[in-house]
């Protein structure tokens, strides 16, 4: 459940404009709760790995919904596009999907998200 201290470990912590730019209103709540210790490079972890997966993972993690890649950008990545054959695959065809802002207002830490969402998997 610490998702969000693994990401900032590897992203770093936002700056306060950018957080303004969030459209979540509990996102600079979560970040304000994070605490990291030391910043991680990608590389460190992913030893090995080229440089077309790196960046790949970099433009995946940005906690800016602008500034993140977007999945058609993400098929048509060196890392992936080897992979991806707009002619074979299936699109979903009630046009984009909508994903509605999160109402409650409720917030928890990630130690108190174990507790209570974990028995129900």
């Amino acid at each position: 459940m610490n998702q969000v201290e693994k990401i900032l470990e590897l992203t770093g912590i936002p700056s306060e404009d950018e957080t303004k730019r969030f459209e979540s209103p509990y996102a600079k709540i979560m970040i304000e709760c994070v605490s990291i210790f030391k910043r991680v490079e990608l590389r460190e972890i992913c030893q090995g790995a080229c440089s077309n997966t790196i960046d790949f993972m970099k433009s995946l993690m940005n906690l800016n919904p602008q500034k993140r890649c977007s999945a058609e950008l993400a098929l048509r990545h060196p890392f992936v596009s080897d992979c991806h054959d707009p002619k074979s695959e299936y699109t979903y065809p009630y046009g984009s999907i909508q994903v509605r802002p999160c109402t409650s207002r409720t917030f928890y830490l990630s130690q108190q998200y174990c507790h209570i969402y974990f028995p129900f998997l």
